[in-house]
């Protein structure tokens, strides 16, 4: 896993800037760590609920497709997910088609997910060695876990598989999976709440057991770059860049994410305009930087 610290912004920054995003950055919000975020709050609205439901194998991986999104914007993807209840981890790649901007953009991401101390979720963008890695720490989060609280929910035929479906249904979420009689999920349904309103997935070419070590190997981004190395310093560069907020916020950048044009166009489409911003501002920055620019960093204003 990654093991640099965690910065409010790029090293290569002055405190006093920031440092806007990019269309990709904006949509690799979209990763397993984010409905695994809305799903541990699902599971703390579950009061004294009891445990009658069912838990999937422990171990297994398989391919899947996928659709997620939120208000106006959904995208299907294609990947891979190595599922290990046993020592507590999990790895996700994906690849989604981005279509805001062109009909020909793909955005790659892996997410590498460890119960254990430290950045344990390594997030890595882009392919080959056109890689970067974005690592945060934050609480674990088996996505089966739920199907303990579950209720049965009828039957389907998947690909000619036959399961069983099982529901959970709470204040914030909407959560179901199919499950072969092995104990291998099929499919896997989430609506949610807030940021990330609905996951779909299909699993299939399933291979149940553990999986080779090297499946849960942190990508060369994460374990040898990260943060990535600042771009060599070009001087100062002036950018435009926007904010939307509250009118409570106060006006200042300190701390906060920013966008530029095609960024925060991005959000908006992403999250649903009318539902997520209908009452926000949205304010205007021209900032001077310096031009060596380097890793990301979280500025989440709350």
């Amino acid at each position: 896993l990654a093991q640099a610290p965690l910065f409010e912004t790029s090293p290569a920054l002055p405190r006093s800037s920031t440092m806007f995003l990019t269309v990709a950055a904006v949509l690799a919000q979209t990763t397993p760590s984010d409905w695994s975020r809305a799903q541990r709050l699902a599971l703390a609205d579950l009061g004294d609920r009891q445990t009658t439901g069912i838990q999937v194998a422990p171990q297994w991986h398989a391919k899947v497709h996928g659709l997620q999104g939120s208000g106006g914007y959904v995208s299907g993807y294609a990947g891979d997910l190595y599922y290990d209840s046993v020592n507590q981890r999990s790895k996700q790649s994906q690849v989604t088609p981005i279509k805001l901007f062109s009909d020909h953009d793909e955005l790659q991401t892996e997410t590498l997910t460890v119960n254990t101390s430290g950045l344990n979720v390594n997030i890595t963008l882009g392919k080959g060695t056109d890689t970067v890695c974005k690592a945060i720490q934050e609480p674990y989060n088996d996505m089966f876990l739920w199907t303990k609280y579950a209720q049965p929910n009828g039957t389907l035929v998947v690909a000619g598989e036959a399961c069983e479906v099982w529901a959970l249904s709470v204040k914030t979420a909407n959560l179901s999976t199919c499950v072969r009689s092995d104990g291998v999920p099929l499919l896997f349904n989430q609506s949610l709440a807030g940021y990330l309103k609905q996951t779909s997935m299909q699993f299939y070419n399933h291979t149940v057991g553990p999986a080779p070590e090297s499946a849960f190997a942190p990508s060369d981004a994460c374990a040898h770059h990260y943060p990535t190395t600042p771009c060599a310093s070009e001087g100062k560069a002036t950018l435009d860049v926007y904010r939307i907020h509250s009118a409570a916020e106060p006006r200042e950048l300190h701390g906060r994410n920013v966008g530029d044009s095609l960024g925060d166009m991005a959000f908006v489409c992403a999250q649903g305009a009318e539902e997520s911003y209908g009452n926000s501002l949205v304010s205007y920055w021209q900032v001077d930087v310096d031009a060596a620019f380097g890793q990301y960093g979280y500025c989440l204003y709350i």
